[in-house]
């Protein structure tokens, strides 16, 4: 599957990346979760969990969002 850059979880996924490199992980976070919540298949859902590893402040918070991509 590729990534369709109309899907509007990808779309999401984009902004929240903005919103990271602007130095806003929190409102990253916030677009992530949003993310997750509209993901309708594995790769949407994996990519979601991935997206908020990374803007989480505690290493262990980042471990179990990186697992449950993973999982996905």
């Amino acid at each position: 599957m590729l990534y369709d850059p109309a899907n509007p979880v990808v779309q999401l996924c984009a902004q929240g990346i903005e919103m990271e490199h602007s130095g806003e992980p929190v409102r990253a976070a916030d677009l992530y979760r949003q993310t997750l919540e509209q993901s309708g298949v594995p790769l949407e859902k994996c990519t979601a969990a991935h997206y908020l590893a990374r803007v989480q402040p505690d290493p262990a918070e980042s471990l179990r969002w990186n697992l449950l991509a993973l999982a996905q």
